[in-house]
């Protein structure tokens, strides 16, 4: 039901990857101030390879309240703010299954289809991170590693354990053309 939701076909991207990472922020529609505590955390940690914030609504944009995004970029100027939102077929589908990880997902390859840079992070929506430096520490980490992916933890869940070492995917750095490699479904 959900393979056709999305591809990374994007006429957009006509030149390769740039150096740096961008912000993959899937956001509830339905809980819109919050977006406001996990920025001006994230506006904190600034670091020179952060290019961009891209929030991805998990509604169509005209179910967004007018003005919404106008004020959360006025309000973050340091973070390069871009909106995406996801089409009539995703909304609709999304609606009837009702499935968080359906909406995870879709609205990570919608950042995904989008990004302009070699490496994402991959942030929650209610994460607040408190350290200034501990992302920029993270992605240094990662930009000298030879990983596809960096986590925190390995996942355990849902017939997971912790030996088949599959990264959680919260506040997870990712390498762009890598996961593009792959069909997003």
């Amino acid at each position: 039901q959900i393979s056709k939701l999305i591809d990374w076909e994007n006429a957009e991207l006509t030149h390769p990857l740039e150096p740096g990472c961008t912000v993959l922020l899937g956001m509830c529609s339905k809980l819109p101030k919050v977006i406001y505590a996990n920025l001006a955390c994230l506006q904190q940690c600034v670091w020179n390879d952060l290019k961009a914030v891209y929030i991805i609504v998990d509604c169509r944009k005209s179910d967004l309240p007018p003005g919404t995004e106008e004020a959360i970029i006025r309000a973050f100027p340091q973070l390069n703010i871009s909106f995406f939102y996801y089409s009539e077929q995703q909304y609709k589908k999304a609606e009837q299954l009702k499935l968080p990880y359906l909406y995870a997902w879709m609205s990570w390859c919608i950042g995904l289809k989008h990004t302009e840079t070699q490496t994402v992070l991959i942030h929650d929506y209610d994460a607040l991170i408190l350290s200034r430096t501990v992302l920029k520490q993270r992605y240094d980490e990662f930009q000298s590693s030879s990983a596809k992916l960096q986590g925190i933890e390995w996942y355990k869940g849902n017939g997971f354990i912790r030996a088949d070492r599959l990264a959680c995917t919260f506040e997870c750095f990712a390498d762009v053309e890598w996961l593009r490699s792959f069909k997003p479904i």
